[in-house]
């Protein structure tokens, strides 16, 4: 779990999806995902270095949705329905994290905490507990035995906040966290996802980005407003240089209507893609066969 926020966080960086401007709705989005933040850390008794606040029901109004949901349902939780079940219910999630040493290397006090919202959260703890791509098993943390899994040689935890919402975490997470109490141990996030499909607050990370924040959004076609300050001056050159030659890659039009500048080590980009440009995007033979991967 760790891995895959870590990932999302650089190649969003790295692809140059960052602006140095705030508009409205963008700092809107930033203010939900900082009070998720600074929810989180009453609990935890850390800043998150990392906060992510996901709309799914934002999510499943893109056509992307039916594109990536079984890959993703079988991927993470095998060919049962209950996985796709489970997406298809869920409204929202909540992603924190936080590191002692900015997540350059794995560290036993790494916390990491998800909450997902929507769905029947027995069926949900069910699913996961039976699926062959997770090694179910039941683990104790500070005396207290919670279902968990294994996901990146990690053991990960997870309980039922409420009836329709779950949590999941790593051992110094479960360690902070009371179920039933607090935000994060009610499972309590609701007010903090914004309209957006992804908003999110990044400090930082890997030794490679020292802030990221914005929105993504996917409801109807893809519209982007995020700022970003990269730690090399090299790095958002070589993430300019990298766009400016995308945009002569064969069926890559729609790079054209996404404009990125650079100050410095600061990248500048924001774009408003159709659903018909995603459209034409998905017929290009390149990522049709990076999607089949």
């Amino acid at each position: 779990m760790k891995k895959a926020i870590l990932l999302s966080t650089v190649l969003l960086a790295l692809a140059g999806l960052v602006t140095a401007g705030c508009k409205k709705s963008s700092c809107e989005s930033g203010k939900k995902a900082a009070a998720l933040k600074a929810g989180a850390q009453k609990e935890l008794g850390v800043e998150p270095q990392v906060s992510i606040a996901l709309n799914l029901t934002s999510l499943k109004k893109s056509s992307l949705y039916g594109l990536l949901k079984k890959k993703v349902a079988d991927k993470n939780l095998g060919a049962d329905p209950c996985g796709q079940e489970m997406m298809d219910a869920a409204t929202g999630m909540a992603i924190l994290a936080h590191s002692p040493n900015n997540f350059k290397d794995e560290n036993k006090n790494d916390m990491v905490v998800a909450v997902l919202l929507g769905m029947d959260a027995d069926k949900a703890i069910a699913c996961i507990k039976k699926s062959p791509k997770l090694k179910a098993k039941k683990a104790t943390v500070n005396g207290k035995t919670y279902d968990a899994f294994e996901s990146d040689q990690t053991t990960v935890y997870l309980f039922k906040a409420t009836d329709k919402a779950i949590v999941i975490g790593t051992e110094a997470a479960m360690k902070k966290l009371v179920p039933g109490k607090g935000m994060l141990g009610r499972g309590d996030i609701g007010s903090f996802l914004s309209d957006r499909t992804i908003s999110f607050k990044v400090g930082a990370v890997a030794g490679k980005i020292n802030s990221l924040a914005g929105f993504i959004d996917v409801a109807d076609g893809v519209s982007f407003n995020i700022t970003a300050a990269l730690v090399e001056q090299a790095m958002a050159e070589k993430a300019e240089d990298g766009f400016k030659g995308a945009k002569n890659f064969p069926g890559m039009d729609i790079l054209r209507k996404i404009s990125l500048d650079r100050s410095g080590k600061t990248l500048t980009v924001k774009g408003d893609v159709s659903r018909a440009d995603l459209e034409g995007l998905m017929k290009n033979p390149m990522l049709g066969s990076l999607m089949k991967k």
